[in-house]
């Protein structure tokens, strides 16, 4: 008979040869037996996929999938959803790992006993080395208990949970096929969907931190934006407040975004264009949701409105 996978563990793997054995292993050694890893190599230039052939020789659980065309990681990622197996299925960076061996199992069990299509935990930071952990950021969890999404109300830290496949199929959520900025969409929307979630006491994943070097291309500068409108939608589809502020607050009226894009494209009619597209989704909601969806100060609206009509006047003085 046939192995039941209760957890299918998806991996999207580009030139990830440095962690990527210890991150493998992390996985393997699961007090959790039934449970398959699904790596997606993306056209990797280093060893990766040499790697996971290797590994795969003595491990049945890893099965690979090879693409001839590089996507990126959030295609990557619903290719995995799409083979798995598993009753849930989670995500793992290639340069990251689990805190423990037991995490798979104490979440599946909680899920099951709990009846959630979404399970989780708390996220730490590995930095040179040295784990970090800070208890009262959004990150972390201190005590277990049912929570309503709306309640909490954060666009990061998918990797902390378990998702019911199913519940991923049947309502078709799906990772942006955008090469930056594709996971907090994704959060947010099965979050919301499925309205709560359970969570267990202290850390489950670590996250490894360091250095990345990012060539910031037309493409990905467009593909931000589209994950950040794609957020702004998503909170005022499911009336998701805080989240809305962050995003407008801190990314776009803090202009922390927009100095980095900005300059560096200030002249490319294609990014001029998504971002008009960016503020026109805000000032609607500025003007026609206000009273009814979100508690926020007017004087916010004002400043917000007219940092707007700051860069409209910028970018048509730029183009023209």
């Amino acid at each position: 008979m046939l192995m039941q996978i209760k957890v299918s563990i998806i991996i999207p793997v580009y030139n990830a040869e440095k962690y990527l054995i210890e991150c493998l292993e992390s996985c393997v050694n699961q007090t959790l037996k039934e449970i398959e890893i699904i790596a997606i190599d993306d056209c990797s230039t280093d060893s990766s996929l040499s790697i996971l052939r290797q590994y795969s020789l003595n491990n049945e659980k890893l099965s690979i999938i090879a693409h001839t065309n590089n996507i990126g990681a959030g295609g990557a990622r619903n290719n995995g959803i799409l083979a798995a197996k598993g009753e849930y299925v989670a995500f793992m960076d290639p340069d990251d790992f689990y805190y423990s061996s037991d995490v798979l199992e104490r979440l599946y069990t909680k899920a099951k006993e709990n009846q959630v299509s979404i399970c989780g935990g708390s996220l730490v930071r590995l930095r040179d080395g040295v784990i970090q952990s800070h208890h009262n950021d959004p990150f972390f969890f201190n005590k277990e208990a049912l929570l309503s999404y709306q309640d909490y109300q954060y666009e990061y830290g998918y990797t902390r949970f378990i998702y019911v496949r199913d519940f991923l199929m049947q309502n078709n959520i799906f990772f942006p096929n955008y090469r930056r900025y594709q996971d907090p969409p994704f959060f947010i929307k099965a979050m919301a969907i499925a309205s709560k979630f359970y969570v267990i006491c202290g850390p489950v994943y670590v996250y490894r931190v360091y250095h990345k070097d990012i060539e910031w291309t037309e493409s990905k500068v467009i593909d931000v934006i589209h994950g950040l409108s794609d957020c702004l939608k998503l909170s005022l589809q499911y009336n998701l407040d805080n989240i809305y502020i962050y995003i407008v607050k801190d990314c776009i009226y803090s202009r922390h975004f927009i100095k980095k894009t900005f300059r560096a494209f200030s002249r490319n009619p294609k990014v001029q264009d998504e971002i008009l597209k960016m503020l026109d989704i805000i000032e609607y909601s500025v003007i026609h949701k206000y009273n009814v969806k979100f508690k926020l100060k007017p004087r916010f609206f004002y400043q917000k409105i007219k940092f707007c009509s700051f860069l409209r006047k910028k970018i048509r003085f730029v183009h023209f």
